[in-house]
């Protein structure tokens, strides 16, 4: 990949078939880090949750 700004001409080379394989590579990518992102609040609703239900506490471990 060029040192460039100018990423759309360096894509213009590729074929329609590359092009769709690296998008989808890339949104593969972003969801992935947006799920890693949310995990956190996740796992502290669904702790909370839990043990609002009466769930034994050491039943929990980090």
């Amino acid at each position: 990949m060029p040192e460039t700004t100018d990423l759309a001409g360096y894509y213009r080379e590729w074929s329609d078939d590359k092009l769709d394989e690296h998008r989808l590579a890339i949104l593969i990518e972003q969801e992935r880090r947006a799920r890693i992102a949310s995990l956190p609040d996740q796992i502290a609703t669904l702790r909370q949750e839990y043990l609002d239900a009466g769930g034994d506490p050491a039943d929990l471990t980090e």
